[in-house]
């Protein structure tokens, strides 16, 4: 029994030690210090104990992330910029549309009030014709009657007011007078 107690009392024994600093530590790949086993890098080398960070330096990530930030930047900057000159381009087509549109407006609103002075000048030219045909009709067999006379007056009158309208050259209006009495018979 002896032994017994004594195999109980040196398990009872190594139980209660505390672990040993071995199980706290771990040595450095690459220097081999010793350094704590939780510890991501080594404090007497520097270098990370994972294997990927071993290639990286703070300083070169630094550096790394800052060169693609200025890339970044450039690329923005490039885009703004491109739609800047594009927001230019639109505002002077714009601009120019504008301008059109207001040039037809105008030439559309010159276009009406010609239409509408053509119109007008056309109803007087029928109106007058007419005038002057039934004032004919109606004086025909008048001849040399004051009646006659008047009427005939009216009629000249209508002419003239027609004629400036449908010839507003004053030369091409002579020669159509003159053209119209050549073609009276002779007296």
């Amino acid at each position: 029994m002896t032994e017994e107690n004594s195999n109980q009392n040196s398990d009872s024994v190594s139980s209660n030690l505390p672990p040993s600093p071995e199980s706290f530590t771990k040595e450095c790949r690459y220097c081999f210090h010793t350094i704590r086993r939780e510890a991501k890098v080594c404090f007497h080398c520097g270098r990370h104990q994972n294997r990927f960070w071993q290639h990286f330096r703070f300083e070169q990530v630094g550096l790394v992330i800052s060169i693609i930030m200025v890339l970044i930047a450039f690329s923005q900057l490039r885009e703004a910029r491109n739609q800047r000159i594009a927001a230019s381009d639109a505002l002077k087509s714009a601009l120019k549309a504008e301008e059109a549109a207001q040039s037809a407006a105008k030439q559309a609103t010159n276009a009406e009030q010609n239409v509408k002075a053509l119109d007008d000048a056309f109803r007087r030219q029928v109106l007058l014709i007419t005038s002057i045909t039934w004032l004919q009709l109606e004086t025909k067999s008048e001849f040399g009657t004051e009646r006659a006379s008047k009427a005939a007056s009216e009629i000249l009158s209508d002419i003239n007011s027609v004629l400036p309208v449908a010839l507003p050259d004053n030369e091409k209006r002579a020669r159509w007078i003159h053209d119209l009495k050549l073609r009276l018979p002779q007296r």
